[in-house]
């Protein structure tokens, strides 16, 4: 209980910018109850923090789709990173 409080406190007490990555690794991974509960209250009060959680949910499913729209493998086709790797090689040498 003691870990909930202190998680809740100390969100309550971060400033906006500091939420900032408690949004993007939410993410991610899951929240510990407290940091989660304290966002969730946070986000009640601060309309700034509201709308870019918002823009980063709707980023983020906007990914989602596109990956699966794509019906392609993550990361680059074969041939593009064999030009990648050919540019940056030359751009080695030259230096």
């Amino acid at each position: 209980m003691t870990g909930f409080v202190r998680d809740m406190a100390r969100v309550l007490t971060m400033r906006c910018r500091e939420h900032v990555v408690l949004f993007s690794r939410q993410l991610d991974t899951p929240l510990s109850r407290g940091e989660a509960f304290g966002l969730r209250v946070h986000v009640l009060y601060c309309g700034g923090c509201r709308r870019f959680r918002e823009h980063l949910v709707h980023l983020a499913s906007l990914g989602r789709e596109l990956a699966a729209q794509s019906g392609r493998e993550p990361g680059l086709p074969a041939d593009v990173r064999t030009r990648i790797y050919a540019r940056v090689a030359t751009a080695t040498k030259k230096n």
